[in-house]
């Protein structure tokens, strides 16, 4: 993981990539959206990523970072054919040349759960590709109120990724609910109330240290209903670095360790995602079926953020790469 606290060292870090990965802007421009795009070099191919249609989970991909009305897509269709979709792009991109290496940016800064959850695991399956990952945060995030200008999050889509789902025993002796929190008001709660689980089996996990001011305090004021009907426990409520997957992966290695099943929902921070697809890819098959995502799939509203914080650039951990070298990397969700 590297930290660049201005433009400069992010471009010269990334002066030798080929093809970047990333979300589409459909509305008021964003800065922060646009810094790592702008700090690639000037010939980088682009692929990005657009969900037109959040209830049936059809994609477009663009090879324009703005999209219109009149924008052409290069591909379209449903999130099933999507990572093939893309990966039939890449031959054309000319990414990394002849090499039999090719470095690839994916940039999860304004598209986390789309590249997460249906492109990050065609690519790590596929030795051909060096992935590395970037995140831009913002400098501050201001506290959402109930004002017009902060819509509420919609969430009658919470369920299962098609292609990530798992038959969790229903009565099982110690599950446990792993909510990853963001700033959105009262999201997290939602889940809670879907699927009537029992507080106590209930984890809070904040971002913290954050990497904005009072972001913890933000994400907690946000999810007020949330911190009133958990308890006030070490075992409910948790922490990891808001810009550290590994953080992530580590917290769900030792909380998977002394449960039964696992549910993880992932209303946090991008590196929070990222890390825990990468804990997930590295799980058995067996381990894998106790595992489970849900999330709501929102419709993306314009930005609350304000202005350019730091960017991080991962690299793939090596416990994927070994997996991948040895054919024993998990890339497949298991359906029961």
């Amino acid at each position: 993981m590297r930290r660049f606290d201005d433009s400069v060292a992010l471009s010269e870090a990334l002066s030798g990539f080929k093809v970047l990965i990333a979300g589409c802007q459909t509305s008021s421009e964003s800065v922060r959206a646009r810094y790592v795009l702008e700090a690639c070099p000037t010939d980088v191919a682009q692929l990005h990523v657009r969900c037109s249609n959040i209830e049936k989970l059809q994609f477009q991909i663009f090879s324009e970072f703005r999209v219109t009305d009149v924008s052409r897509p290069l591909w379209e269709g449903s999130w099933c054919d999507l990572a093939s979709g893309f990966l039939k792009l890449l031959e054309f991109t000319g990414a990394g040349g002849e090499a039999s290496v090719r470095q690839v940016l994916v940039d999860l800064t304004d598209a986390d759960w789309e590249l997460g959850f249906f492109i990050l695991p065609a690519l790590y399956s596929n030795p051909t590709y060096q992935v590395t990952c970037a995140f831009t945060a913002p400098k501050s995030y201001p506290q959402a109120d109930d004002s017009a200008g902060h819509p509420p999050v919609q969430t009658r889509y919470i369920r299962q990724p098609p292609g990530w789902m798992a038959d969790l025993a229903p009565r099982a002796a110690y599950p446990r609910h792993m909510l990853f929190l963001g700033f959105d008001n009262d999201r997290a709660q939602k889940f809670i109330e879907h699927y009537n689980w029992v507080p106590n089996n209930c984890v809070a996990v904040f971002g913290d240290p954050p990497y904005i001011e009072r972001g913890r305090a933000i994400s907690e004021k946000a999810n007020r209903l949330l911190m009133l009907s958990i308890p006030n426990t070490a075992v409910n409520r948790m922490a990891v670095d808001a810009a550290d997957p590994t953080g992530t992966v580590a917290l769900l290695k030792s909380v998977l360790s002394n449960s039964d099943s696992l549910d993880i929902i992932l209303l946090g921070t991008s590196p929070m995602t990222l890390g825990a697809v990468w804990f997930y890819l590295q799980l058995s098959d067996a381990d894998q079926k106790r595992v489970r995502f849900l999330h709501d799939f929102p419709q993306r509203q314009p930005s609350r953020t304000i202005g350019v914080g730091h960017a991080w650039l991962y690299s793939t951990p090596s416990e994927i790469l070994d997996k991948m070298q040895a054919g024993r990397l998990n890339t497949g969700a298991r359906s029961s």
